[in-house]
């Protein structure tokens, strides 16, 4: 589709642990050596998305894997980390959101539900929307 608009693409596929690699150790990601990629990406319970969106997050000292530094948007993420009123702290993130659908420095494509295959002799799994095995020690299995 990008050929169709006048854009020649040339796709390369690299090994998880050469695109992940960090910057020093020729990391595809983390060192910036790309036009335009496609990667996973998860976030948490809180909104904080500053590890992404900071001038100071650009690697190798966070996960601003697209290099996106606006002092605009530092501003808005400082706002919104140093808050905890939560009227306050919402209204900080929706600015972000706001500034990231207008800069355009990441294109989310689709959100993957997780899944999960279990047993069903498993008990006690109660997953959360960021880590399956946040509550493991309470899991047991009968049999």
């Amino acid at each position: 589709m990008l050929k169709d608009i006048g854009i020649d693409v040339e796709v390369k596929t690299y090994p998880g642990d050469l695109l992940y690699a960090p910057a020093g150790a020729g990391g595809i990601i983390n060192g910036g050596n790309f036009d335009l990629s496609m990667w996973p990406w998860y976030g948490g319970v809180d909104p904080d998305n500053s590890s992404q969106f900071s001038c100071e997050s650009i690697p190798p000292n966070g996960w601003n894997e697209s290099r996106y530094c606006t002092s605009g948007m530092d501003a808005l993420q400082r706002a919104a980390v140093t808050r905890v009123d939560r009227s306050a702290r919402a209204n900080a993130y929706h600015r972000i959101e706001e500034r990231v659908f207008k800069d355009k420095p990441v294109i989310p494509f689709w959100w993957q539900r997780q899944q999960e295959a279990l047993s069903v002799d498993l008990e006690g799994f109660s997953p959360n929307p960021v880590v399956e095995s946040w509550n493991a020690w309470q899991w047991t299995i009968h049999r």
